[in-house]
């Protein structure tokens, strides 16, 4: 018969502190062996949204709107475009309306998408650009281009210098790329919400003739063209930034 006295000492402590390395081994193992939460297992990317809002002016009066957002997560860009133009001629109302997808790949258009009515005219219009090999379709019907580094939406100057070169570009309305000529014409200084903001300002010639105005991410601040003998100005109003996980 055991004593009260060597009870303890010579059986139970051994057993208790085998019982704790147990408990310390199996807890481990059951933590490495568990799947990894949701938040680990998922890491998440994040993206820059910046959506810029224009006003539109026909003949210097505001007769519509004009949204970019651009989307990025450092190698690709998405861009949604979409512009919207009432005028109440008397006799006639016309409208038009335009909306576009542009995605790009290290600065280099990959695939773009628009939907247009111009007074009544549909277009549709979708392009996807791999290396040198393009498939352009507009209204259904295959069509040859060449591979566009800035496309007429404007909303971004091409990388380079900023001096006069010619570039490719890519009409968002034909899905044809021209050469056009980009001819810097200095800084100047716009107002953007109250604000003064230092833009410079481009002059292009060829395809679709306007004169730019981008600001030091090189973005879209200011376009004005002339569109059937009527001058258009597209005019920075706002600018919204978000992060986007």
């Amino acid at each position: 018969m055991l004593s009260h006295e060597w009870a303890p000492c010579a059986w139970n402590r051994p057993v208790f502190l085998a019982l704790v390395f147990f408990a310390a081994e199996w807890n481990a193992f059951t933590a490495s062996a568990a799947p990894p939460s949701e938040a680990s297992s998922s890491p998440t990317t994040s993206q820059t949204c910046e959506v810029r809002d224009f006003d539109i002016l026909v003949d210097h009066k505001p007769t519509g709107n004009h949204r970019l957002t651009i989307t990025s997560d450092g190698k690709v860009t998405t861009v949604q475009v979409e512009s919207n133009v009432k005028i109440d001629f008397v006799v006639y109302v016309y409208t038009y309306k335009f909306r576009a997808t542009e995605v790009w790949r290290e600065n280099r258009l990959a695939q773009l998408d628009v939907r247009c009515e111009d007074g009544g005219k549909h277009t549709a219009l979708t392009a996807k650009i791999d290396g040198e090999t393009s498939r352009v379709t507009l209204n259904g019907r295959p069509q040859q281009t060449a591979r566009g580094v800035m496309t007429t939406a404007y909303w971004k100057l091409p990388p380079g210098e900023d001096q006069t070169r010619t570039v490719s570009m890519l009409d968002v309305e034909t899905g044809i790329a021209k050469p056009a000529t980009i001819q810097r014409l200095g800084r100047t200084t716009l107002k953007v919400e109250g604000r003064p903001m230092t833009c410079r300002h481009f002059k292009v010639s060829g395809t679709s003739p306007a004169e730019l105005w981008f600001d030091q991410q090189s973005r879209l601040v200011r376009q004005t063209s002339v569109e059937d003998g009527h001058p258009v100005e597209l005019r920075l109003r706002r600018i919204i930034e978000q992060t986007v996980e």
